[in-house]
């Protein structure tokens, strides 16, 4: 049967953490988050009687995700969609009829789930926390400054 090309109407971003390492020249490599690929998905956030349902059960599933079958995502991967970071929560689940036609994967939300890697998050988003600069720029000013002009 196959899956519809208008059922996959969602632009999702998958990445895998690089955590460092060397390049072939022996220099450093910066750890975070890289991008693997961006897919056409179906993004089902779950229904309020699932997700009611998820917490009995101590589940953090929060959304499916289903893309043409793909064998390259794993659980240590998120996914971005609609600027909301989801963690890979389960292996992919293949479609019932041929499980070659589709991948289905669960998602747990937010970002939340990656707490420890906020720096990494920061810095993928541009995010970059200003007050320790702007508070040395203003006792530059206010202070550093006046005190070597006056010692002219």
């Amino acid at each position: 049967m196959g899956v519809r090309a208008g059922q996959l109407r969602h632009r999702v971003t998958i990445q895998y953490y690089n955590s460092g390492g060397r390049d072939d020249d022996g220099f450093d490599l910066p750890s975070g988050w890289v991008l693997l690929s961006k897919l056409w998905a179906k993004v089902t956030p779950l229904s309020s009687k699932d997700l009611i349902s998820a917490q009995g059960e101590q589940s953090e599933v929060t959304a499916r995700m289903m893309v043409r079958y793909n064998t390259d995502i794993d659980t240590g991967m998120r996914i971005i969609w609609k600027d909301r970071v989801f963690a890979i929560d389960s292996q992919g689940l293949d479609d019932a009829d041929t499980g070659l036609e589709y991948t289905t994967f669960n998602l747990s939300g937010g970002i939340e789930k990656f707490k420890d890697e906020y720096s990494s998050f920061t810095q993928f988003f541009g995010l970059v926390d200003r007050r320790p600069l702007l508070s040395s720029i203003e006792k530059l000013v206010n202070e550093d400054l006046p005190e070597a002009i006056g010692g002219l």
